[in-house]
């Protein structure tokens, strides 16, 4: 995992990110994965990876910099034109994948989107052995199917590739692939009646806006030609597929500094627990822990209200009006006065005095927030996906790119041709 933030304001953003890899399926983590780059060598742009470091298989790592090689001294009018040029890269270069390894992460796909779905009906009703002959077990594979369908169809959150792409065309393309899979072992046994309707279902959850399991996380940040204050724009990105790439941009997560709207942003990826904590002064579990007890307390206080007017006589039309109110809008709304409270209090005085901040203080905020990830982590019990050097940057429209932090794994001053031909 990762733990990824970006502090800007008006002068700059800063960028910081750790470099704790986990090493595929296992729990093995090791301290040396590369996350922040530099997107051009000219432009006073960055971009920042988490999740999965790899693009099936090939490492975002010789993905950037090939792009940023073809980049050149080429430039854009705003950072969203970086993101559209970047995943045009990624389209002529059919996803640095040959078609072999697209069809097999399809594949891939399609059996973890049923094992996903019997896991769903086993916890539901607690099966312990998924037997195709039990009739029951059939029918609620049917009604998961389904629901899944139905609720994905009218989701209108569509990755922009797959915008007018239709079921039809789907189902021609990838008829040898689910020829396939349904001679794997674990899918064997799905029901012929069953196929036509598990392939809809796919579908319609394959093109969704969804960040699935093997997603990686894309962070660019810093300034066009024309963009005066900073953004910061995440994309999703997951597989490729017949010219199709299933990505997004998250805009819940995008954020830009404006002259009469946002003067400050802390935006934190991937890992954000701590990072919340402390802009906002309480985990995000003691949180809900709170916004349970209220909703909780107010359940018991409306329950024993009526029970106790119920025992009385002329309280019982009293009892059959307050079990009919709608407590729900009670219970949104003193949560509500928790979080604005928060806000007043806690986070808006930090960000206030976030907005004054230098360049050199937004890279010290920066670097300080995944530190206090890296500790927390290391005193949990599991796996400390949170560590490492870190590595800082701050971006800034006149002096551009700015190492604060950067880890070599090599000796800089054996390698001076390194940096002699950077640039060339």
């Amino acid at each position: 995992m990762t733990a990824i933030v970006g502090v800007m304001n008006r002068h700059a953003i800063a960028i910081a990110a750790d470099s704790a890899v986990t090493m595929g399926n296992t729990h093995k983590v090791v301290n040396n994965g590369n996350k922040l780059f530099m997107l051009s060598k000219y432009e006073p742009v960055g971009i920042a990876t988490y999740s999965n470091a790899a693009l099936m298989g090939t490492p975002w790592e010789i993905i950037i910099k090939i792009y940023r090689k073809q980049l050149g001294e080429k430039h854009f009018p705003h950072l969203s034109d970086y993101v559209i040029d970047f995943i045009h890269f990624l389209h002529t270069h059919n996803f640095f994948t040959d078609d072999i390894t697209q069809h097999n992460w399809l594949k891939n796909q399609i059996e973890a989107f049923y094992i996903l779905n019997l896991r769903i009906i086993c916890q539901k009703f607690n099966f312990k052995n998924f037997d195709y002959n039990d009739p029951l077990i059939i029918e609620k594979l049917k009604d998961e199917l389904n629901s899944c369908l139905d609720a994905n169809k009218i989701n209108p959150s569509i990755c922009d590739d797959f915008v007018g792409y239709t079921f039809e065309q789907f189902k021609n393309e990838t008829k040898v692939d689910f020829d396939e899979i349904y001679q794997h072992p674990q899918v064997s046994n799905l029901p012929i009646d069953l196929r036509d309707l598990f392939c809809e279902a796919f579908f319609y959850y394959w093109i969704i806006q969804l960040e699935p399991d093997y997603h990686t996380g894309l962070v660019f940040c810093g300034y066009g030609d024309d963009d005066l204050y900073p953004s910061i724009i995440p994309c999703v990105v997951a597989t490729g597929y017949n010219k199709r790439l299933k990505y997004f941009i998250n805009q819940a997560k995008a954020d830009s500094i404006s002259e009469h709207g946002t003067s400050v942003t802390i935006a934190p990826f991937a890992q954000t627990d701590v990072i919340q904590t402390i802009t906002q002064g309480l985990t995000p579990d003691c949180q809900n822990i709170i916004f349970n007890t209220i909703k909780n307390g107010v359940d018991s206080y409306t329950d024993t209200l009526c029970r106790y007017l119920s025992s009385k006589p002329e309280g019982k039309k009293f009892a059959d009006e307050i079990s009919k109110l709608d407590i729900s809008s009670i219970i949104k709304t003193l949560s509500q006065g928790v979080l604005d409270s928060m806000r007043d209090s806690y986070t808006r005085p930090l960000l206030n005095t976030i907005a004054g901040l230098a360049k050199e203080d937004l890279a010290n905020m920066a670097e300080s927030f995944i530190s206090l990830t890296c500790l927390i982590r290391r005193m949990s019990p599991s796996e400390e996906t949170v560590g490492g050097p870190i590595d800082v940057a701050v971006i800034s429209k006149g002096d551009g790119f700015i190492w604060m932090n950067r880890k070599h794994y090599f000796n800089p001053e054996l390698n001076k041709h390194f940096f002699n031909n950077y640039y060339r």
